[in-house]
């Protein structure tokens, strides 16, 4: 509106080997409640979004005692409870300076458990950014195979994960329950006992979130005295993301080697001249390592 704005709070841990590459999770720190607009009551917001603040700030305290390849952001937004003001402002300006973001991982109410439930997560994301969501599953199923997670394509709600969607970058809300979450939010009863009733899941919420944060933030790279950089080998790869074909073309191409996000050597291609394809089809949706190796030496890229 016309009011004084709140503004964001961005800290960025800066990438050792590739600081122009970033991930990013966020959160909005806003509250709000009926009363307290219409009537002099209170909005403390703790499930919505005390817990997703938390969230992001202990990743940042556990983060950042480490180093990673790509840059990872923290951010939080003000205003998203009046029009995701604050996501939107941050994500425009990324597409606008030509930020490469490689995914982005929201935090937004994570503290209520149904009672009778079991812990679980529902991922909330368009199916057009399923890439990142089947990322998100598949660390869970490292880190929790005993924690459910469901894809949910759910357009009723929203959240800053839509910011970044509309702005070209692939962003996913993991929720605790998009239809029995915690019925006190914007109410004064937005409280710890009440409306965050289970700490457990708060922590694995969290604990998912430094988990993708950290894997998608480490560049695979089995040489380490190996020249990173595409343009210095004059490669290519493209398209990406990537459905069919995957064409990776480099002056003195030797080999190609594919690894998924735990890690795992998937495939490798004997390349007979300076361009290759892969067909990506013959594997599972996700994020991939390709290691290139050239007469120069060896380079890696992120292929979605």
């Amino acid at each position: 509106g016309s009011g004084a704005a709140a503004p964001n709070v961005i800290g960025i841990q800066r990438g050792t080997k590739y600081p122009d590459t970033y991930v990013v999770c966020g959160s909005h720190f806003d509250s709000f409640s009926y009363e307290a607009m219409y009537g002099g009551g209170t909005c403390p917001g703790a499930d919505d979004n005390a817990t997703g603040v938390a969230s992001v700030l202990e990743s940042a305290r556990i983060m950042t005692q480490y180093e990673f390849e790509y840059s990872i952001v923290y951010c939080a937004y003000g205003c998203e409870e009046m029009g995701l003001y604050g996501s939107e402002a941050y994500a425009s300006r990324c597409q606008q300076e030509g930020m490469d973001i490689i995914g982005y991982f929201n935090n937004d109410m994570n503290g209520y458990l149904n009672p009778g439930d079991q812990i679980h997560i529902d991922c909330i994301y368009p199916n057009a950014v399923e890439p990142i969501g089947t990322y998100y599953m598949n660390v869970g199923e490292v880190y929790f195979p005993e924690l459910p997670i469901r894809h949910v394509n759910f357009n009723e709600g929203d959240s800053d994960h839509t910011s970044f969607n509309n702005h070209g970058y692939m962003g996913i809300y993991p929720f605790e329950d998009y239809q029995n979450h915690s019925p006190y939010i914007h109410t004064p009863n937005d409280i710890i006992g009440t409306s965050v009733t289970s700490f457990e899941m708060s922590q694995q919420f969290c604990q998912m979130n430094i988990g993708c944060l950290a894997e998608i933030a480490t560049v695979i790279d089995n040489d380490p005295t190996a020249i990173n950089d595409l343009a210095s080998h004059n490669a290519q790869v493209y398209p990406n993301p990537v459905e069919g074909q995957l064409t990776v073309k480099a002056e003195g191409l030797q080999s190609i080697t594919l690894y998924n996000m735990m890690g795992q050597k998937v495939a490798t291609i004997e390349a007979n001249s300076d361009e290759s394809q892969i067909s990506m089809e013959a594997y599972p949706t996700g994020i991939y390592n390709i290691q290139i190796v050239t007469n120069k030496g060896v380079v890696t890229s992120k292929v979605v």
